[in-house]
């Protein structure tokens, strides 16, 4: 479940990134691997993960669903419905797994 919601993050933001580039926006700098311990022990039980995704995924669908109807552009509506499908699918998962 976390490697999924991982790999949809990813890709969320390539396309975003792509956005960015073709409109000349400058992109912003995130974290990188000097911002974190990789080495540093769990501090969470898995749990925790999937009710933390649970909550990240519902704030997720509720900025889609109002931005979509506000978007004029075509390819920034498109991201953003795909955003939205596979957040809903992310979200079957997580409710199969609790």
């Amino acid at each position: 479940l976390v490697e999924h919601a991982k790999r949809l993050t990813e890709e969320f933001q390539r396309s975003v990134k792509e956005i960015f580039i073709k409109e000349n926006i400058p992109l912003p700098h995130g974290f990188t691997e000097d911002d974190v311990n990789l080495s540093a022990p769990r501090l969470f039980a898995d749990e925790f993960y999937v009710h933390y995704l649970k909550y990240a995924a519902k704030a997720g669908l509720s900025i889609y669903s109002i931005a979509i109807p506000l978007m004029y552009r075509e390819d920034v509506r498109n991201f953003l419905t795909y955003c939205m499908n596979s957040t809903m699918e992310l979200v079957e998962e997580i409710k199969t797994i609790l």
